[in-house]
C-alpha cells in the first residue's frame, strides 16, 4: 500500500511539472532572458576568472529526417550536435541566427574569445514532430504559407563542458538536462531563397542542473528554468528520408513570472490532495 501511494505521489508530481512547462512556451517566447554569472574556474586548466553573460553562441549539424504521410504533411525527427564557442551580454532575441540582435562579445576562456582558450560546451539536441508543406495543415495548427513547416512535439537537450575541444561527450562533464521540448518550438523555411533556407526556435523546461553546471553558473542553481534554443540552417533537400543540416545557433536561460510559480503551488497542493482521498478510499475498502 505504501509503495502504491509513493509512486502514485511521483507520477502527479512528475505530471505537474510537464504540465507547467507546457503552459509556459508563450511566456518563454516573450520573457526577460536573464542574465548569469560564469564561473571558469570549474573548468580543468582554466583560470579562475568569473563574468556576467545573457547568451551562449556557436554552430551545429544535425540529421534531419522527413516521413510524409500525406502530399502535404509527415513527421520529422532530429539529432545535432551544437558547439558553443562564445559568450555575449546585452541585445536583444530575434530568434535566428547566432547573434542577430546586437549583444557584446565577452572575454572568456571559451575558444571564440581572445587567448587563451581552454574549452568549449558541446550539446546533443533531439527533436521530434510534425511537418508541412505550403498549403498544407498539422494537426490543429494553422496552415502553412511557407515552403515548409516544422512543429516539434518532444525533444531532448543535454550540454556538457569540452575541456578537451574535441566535441567528445564525457558523462563527467555534463552540466545540464531537460527532456520537455515546449509547445511552440519548430521552425520553417523561407520562400524567398533559393535553395530554402530557414530559421527555428526550441523551447526546452524543466531544466536540471547537474552539481557541476550548478558550479559553472552558480546563479542559475536551484532557480526553476527554461531556456530557447534558436537559430538557422542552409538549405532543406527533397521531402524524403535523412538529410544533414547546419548553422549557427544561440541559447538563453528565463525564469517563469511569480504568478507561474503560484500556480504550480496551487496544482501540486491539488495533486496531493487527490493522493489523499485515493489513500483514504483504498483504506475503507
Amino acid at each position: 500500500m505504501k509503495k502504491t501511494g509513493k509512486l502514485l505521489t511521483r507520477s502527479l508530481l512528475t505530471l505537474a511539472i510537464a504540465g507547467l512547462g507546457l503552459a509556459l512556451t508563450p511566456r518563454t517566447a516573450s520573457a526577460d532572458f536573464v542574465n548569469f554569472t560564469v564561473n571558469e574556474a570549474v573548468v580543468p586548466g582554466s583560470l579562475p576568472t568569473t563574468f556576467t553573460a545573457n547568451k551562449l553562441s556557436g554552430a551545429y549539424s544535425e540529421t534531419l529526417t522527413l516521413t510524409p504521410s500525406t502530399p502535404l504533411t509527415g513527421t520529422f525527427t532530429s539529432n545535432a550536435l551544437a558547439t558553443f564557442t562564445g559568450y555575449f551580454v546585452g541585445g536583444v532575441n530575434c530568434g535566428s541566427g547566432a547573434n542577430p540582435c546586437g549583444g557584446v562579445p565577452l572575454p572568456s576562456q571559451i575558444s571564440a574569445s581572445s587567448s587563451p582558450t581552454t574549452y568549449d560546451i558541446i550539446a546533443t539536441l533531439t527533436a521530434s514532430g510534425g511537418y508541412a508543406l505550403n498549403g498544407g495543415v498539422f494537426g490543429s495548427n494553422p496552415a502553412c504559407t511557407v515552403g515548409l513547416c516544422f512543429y516539434g512535439t518532444s525533444g531532448l537537450a543535454t550540454m556538457y563542458l569540452d575541456p578537451l575541444q574535441n566535441q567528445i561527450i564525457i558523462p563527467g562533464d555534463q552540466i545540464l538536462s531537460s527532456n520537455t521540448l515546449l509547445p511552440g518550438s519548430g521552425g520553417q523555411t523561407n520562400n524567398i531563397t533559393l535553395p530554402s533556407t530557414g530559421n527555428f526556435n526550441l523551447n526546452f523546461g524543466n531544466i536540471v542542473l547537474t552539481a557541476l553546471g550548478a558550479s559553472y553558473w552558480p546563479t542559475l542553481n536551484s532557480v526553476f528554468l527554461s531556456s530557447t534554443v534558436n537559430g538557422d540552417f542552409d538549405a532543406v533537400g527533397n521531402v524524403l528520408g535523412p538529410q544533414t543540416l547546419s548553422g549557427d545557433v544561440s541559447a538563453q536561460f528565463a525564469v517563469p513570472e511569480p504568478g507561474t510559480l503560484t500556480l504550480l503551488g496551487f496544482g501540486l497542493s491539488g495533486l496531493a490532495a487527490k493522493v489523499r482521498r485515493k489513500r483514504q478510499l483504498k483504506t475503507l475498502a
